[in-house]
This record gives structure tokens, sequence and C-alpha cells, in this order.
């Protein structure tokens, strides 16, 4: 268990998890403005959400130098996916603060790290991105079989993801939330 992902490669994956934060925004807000109030909405918003935060793994791995590249491990692919995550619900909990309040007066609410901040889970982003990226690497570790391996790994991961992000987003129950 030796962890094969350089510094500075997970700083790529934060910032790019950041970036890919403003892309989605950038893309779900049309969206968002079309559907209103309709129930269907999370069903495109959050798999759009996993999909954006899954895109700067799988861009590293298919781009990334091939030697660096077949030494990463599913735990070191799970790690840049959290790493990833961590960086969308930076931007994406800045974005809530700002919009919710005009003077950015409370930065602790940035730290990807929290897990609970006004009842809206923040580390949810690093947790999703992790699982879906687990499946990810395990699929790279078997992509000797066939690339239809890591293709269903891809796909298992992004519905895995998906449906705990929103389960949680059709559950907004005061009680559940601290369970």
């Amino acid at each position: 268990a030796v962890r094969a992902v350089p510094l500075h490669k997970l700083a790529i994956c934060f910032f790019a998890g950041g970036l890919f934060m403003g892309l989605d925004l950038a893309f779900a807000v049309p969206i968002v403005k079309v559907l209103g109030d309709s129930p269907f909405k999370p069903l495109l918003t959050v798999p759009l959400e996993e999909l954006a935060k899954c895109l700067p793994v799988l861009i590293l791995l298919w781009r990334g130098r091939k030697f660096s590249s077949f030494t990463l491990g599913a735990t070191d692919i799970l790690l840049m996916g959290a790493i990833t995550g961590a960086g969308f619900a930076f931007v994406e909990d800045a974005y809530a603060h700002a919009a919710n309040h005009s003077a950015l007066n409370n930065l602790s609410v940035w730290l990807p790290s929290s897990e609970l901040i006004n009842g809206r889970i923040v580390s949810g982003h690093a947790i999703w991105t992790g699982l879906a990226a687990a499946t990810i690497g395990l699929g790279w570790l078997f992509r000797h079989l066939g690339k239809i391996f890591l293709l269903v790994s891809c796909g298992l991961g992004l519905v895995i993801s998906t449906t705990d992000h929103l389960a949680l987003n059709y559950n907004q129950t005061q009680g559940a939330l601290p369970w």
C-alpha cells in the first residue's frame, strides 16, 4: 500500500475539481432555470455533478504519462477522486455561501473537511467522488482484461455515487442528517 500519487498531481486534482465545479455550474444554471421547482431537477443535475467530478480523474488517467499511470493502484485513484471532490466542494460551498451572504464574514465554512455546516453536508462531494473513483481504480487494475471492464466499472461508480447523492437530496429531513 504505497502511495504513488505525487503531491503536485493531487494539487492538480484539487484545482481541477474546483474548475469542473465552475463548468458544471455553467451547464446547470440553464437547466435549473428551465425546470424551476420540478421534482426531476435533481435527476438531471446530480448525475451531471457526479460526471463533472469524475472527469478530471478520467482525463488524468487517459492523458497521463504511461509510466506513471501504470504505477497507480485503486487506492491511489480513490485518493485522486476524493481530492477532486474536495476541490469541487470547496468551490460549491464558497458559491453557496456567497449567494446566501452578501459579506464573506465566516470563512470557516469554506473548509472542505467540514462535515455538516448549516444543514449542508460539505464533505459529501469528496465522499461521493471517492466512491466513484474507487470503482474506476478497480477497473483500472483489470484494464488488461479489456476496455469494456473499465467502462462497466466507471458506469457502476457513477451509478453508486449518483444514487447516494440523490438519496441525500431527497431525504432532507432534520432527523436524517444527524443520523
